[in-house]
């Protein structure tokens, strides 16, 4: 089993766990076959991602992400407010820990 990202999964793959709204509602079954479709549906369900079972996902690598572009990305997102407020700082924090790779 594999979660991966929203960005990383592709038709054919086979959902190993049900996937749910944030009001525990089932969008997609465990077992299901993922369509473009439903990957559609998941992406405007602001569903970040899914477990799924497939040998597809053994051989999904994650995009190779600049470090530096991601840092300027954020600054222009952020140019307009103010990162040592608490709440934006947070902010800041969770939007690089989200597009900066980990480890």
């Amino acid at each position: 089993m594999s979660f991966l990202k929203l960005d990383w999964l592709q038709p054919g793959m086979e959902l190993q766990t049900p996937v749910m709204d944030d009001q525990g509602t089932v969008l997609l079954a465990a077992g299901m076959t993922l369509t473009d479709s439903h990957i559609a549906l998941l992406r405007g369900r602001g569903i970040p991602g899914a477990d799924v079972r497939s040998p597809e996902a053994e051989t999904v690598t994650e995009p190779a992400v600049d470090e530096n572009a991601t840092l300027e990305q954020a600054h222009e997102r952020f140019r307009h407010v103010d990162t040592k407020h608490p709440l934006i700082a947070e902010l800041w924090r969770l939007y690089l820990q989200t597009y900066t790779p980990q480890g």
